[in-house]
């Protein structure tokens, strides 16, 4: 079925086939459209004391780098707080900017793969990719206003592996790849570890040492920074979203590795196991995929930082869409590599696996249309509750406490320390609304 070149049946004619690279681009646009809905719930209620401040003229900005649990989101307060500024902050908005990132996500990993395949290249190989990365299995990062953080970091991250990966004599490429990262640190977690892999990326480029030495002062300053006032932006409750049991973080982490194909956590611990096999194998060429070998080095290693740090919800949690966004970058680069080395006669039978997994995803993929529906009718229900938070109790206003009941059997210090919070999410809602309503923005703007 795979040799030289693929069968008509499989890649098809390129007007086809660019109609099937745009259907899940459209599809993630269209549920934005109809399911996004301009209403700020969960962690989002953190940028609401930044906007008064705004307002008020009293930010600034150290208040910017100030941590939001074990994340420095400089950049993206700066978009959020533009969103205020000129839109009148509307979360939507910032569902489409998530988007955006995502599709420029897509135009490097096409670019890189055309330049893998060279005269191999057909348009029917963007695909699978189009497919994996517009996925509706990540739906928390679709639907709610403050996720566009995710997709913006791995934008970025993506932008500095691909500049890095293609730098030449100019510097040009360097330099560019500094401000990427720069970017991608302070705008999520996990961005941070773009400095260690970038080490990784130039130092098997023989011809740039001083770039190599340039980068790991510029990463120390950087990850110092990072770093400085952390263990103060954490208590000792914290402790408790990790796990201290080695088996339940190991479980956490191929269960998350597997997740992005699959929406179940039996199977997505079974794929795991395969997923990691296939990335310690391929990473044995990883001078010949360096680009490729970048991005399942980010996966691998957010995918284990994510496992320390939320294993103590249980392994259950390891298949939330939120993680999505980043770990489907792994399947995909083991699809690039793998449909480069069919055209070598090798492998095929790893790349036919792959594959059918990957059709696997998609078909599951389209499942979660349930999960835009029910998401849409609790945040319509949550901003009319908003709208009328002068004349509503703080119970009304409380998270729903059943999504935290199967914590009392597995971890009741963490359901505890949860269940405490939820008690005071009424009055951040009601003080947070009273903001918004003195600044129409959000669900009281005009």
């Amino acid at each position: 079925m795979f040799d030289n070149r693929f069968p008509a049946s499989f890649f098809t004619k390129s007007k086809i086939s660019i109609i099937f690279i745009i259907i899940p681009f459209l599809i993630l646009v269209i549920l934005i459209s109809v399911f996004g809905v301009n209403v700020i719930v969960g962690d989002e209620w953190a940028i609401v004391p930044y906007l008064d401040k705004l307002f008020n003229g009293s930010l600034s900005f150290r208040d910017m780098f100030e941590f939001h649990n074990s994340h420095r989101i400089f950049f993206p307060r700066v978009l959020m707080l533009s969103n205020s500024l000129f839109l009148g902050y509307n979360s939507k908005y910032q569902m489409f900017i998530g988007f955006i990132f995502i599709l420029l996500s897509f135009l490097i990993i096409s670019k890189e793969l055309l330049k893998l395949l060279k005269e191999n290249f057909v348009f029917s190989h963007l695909i699978i990719p189009s497919f994996a990365l517009f996925t509706m299995r990540q739906w928390e990062n679709i639907l709610y206003g403050w996720q566009f953080q995710i997709p913006m970091t791995v934008f970025f991250v993506l932008f500095s592996f691909y500049c890095l990966s293609n730098i030449n004599k100019n510097n040009i490429y360097f330099r560019v790849a500094l401000i990427s990262s720069i970017v991608t640190s302070f705008s999520f977690g996990n961005g941070i570890l773009v400095w260690f892999i970038g080490l990784f990326i130039i130092y098997n480029k023989i011809e740039f040492k001083k770039e190599f030495f340039i980068w790991l002062i510029i990463s120390i300053i950087i990850i110092l920074f990072y770093f400085n006032g952390y263990t103060e932006s954490l208590n000792s409750s914290d402790n408790l979203y990790g796990s201290r049991n080695i088996l339940n973080i190991i479980v956490y982490f191929i269960t998350s590795t597997g997740s992005p194909l699959t929406t179940e956590k039996y199977s997505a611990f079974v794929i795991g196991i395969f997923l990691i096999t296939l990335y310690i194998y391929s990473l044995k060429n990883y001078k010949e995929y360096i680009f490729w070998s970048s991005i399942i080095l980010f996966v691998v290693t957010s995918l284990f930082m994510v496992s320390i740090s939320r294993s103590g919800f249980g392994w259950q949690t390891a298949i939330a869409s939120r993680y999505t966004t980043f770990s489907i970058l792994g399947p995909v680069s083991l699809y690039s590599i793998f449909l480069q080395k069919s055209y070598l006669n090798k492998d095929k039978i790893v790349f036919k696996f792959l594959i059918v997994l990957f059709f696997v995803q998609i078909i599951t993929s389209f499942s979660n249309y349930f999960k835009y529906e029910t998401i849409y009718s609790e945040n319509k229900m949550e901003k009319n509750l908003l709208r009328n938070y002068k004349f509503e109790s703080d119970k009304d206003l409380m998270p729903d406490l059943s999504k935290i009941e199967y914590l009392k059997n597995i971890n009741p210090k963490l359901y505890n320390k949860i269940y405490n919070d939820f008690l005071k999410a009424g009055e951040i809602k009601k003080n947070g609304c009273a903001i918004l309503e003195r600044y129409h923005l959000s669900i009281f703007k005009s």
